[in-house]
């Protein structure tokens, strides 16, 4: 299904791919639960990217080109986020 897209993907692909709309798609990446980086003024998501969400139903774990990951700890039920990120990656 993605063979016909290039490797870097623009929010446009992403929303064709999808069939969702950019509002949502743009959700999905300020939530974290799609990994995206900023180009400009655009964004830009991998392909691998794409396809981890929708193998782990948009739990990403680790970030493109970021050997830091964001882990999750369980401590008596409650879910406690910590995340490390170099200060140059962007996140929205």
């Amino acid at each position: 299904m993605l063979e016909n897209y290039p490797e870097i993907l623009t929010l446009e692909d992403v929303c064709k791919i999808m069939r969702i709309s950019k509002p949502t798609a743009s959700s999905l990446i300020r939530s974290h639960k799609l990994d995206a980086r900023m180009v400009g003024r655009a964004y830009r998501i991998s392909k691998s990217s794409l396809i981890r969400f929708f193998e782990g139903n948009g739990e990403n774990k680790e970030t493109v080109g970021n050997k830091e990951n964001t882990e999750d700890i369980t401590q008596t039920g409650k879910e406690k986020t910590t995340s490390r990120r170099r200060e140059n990656d962007i996140l929205l």
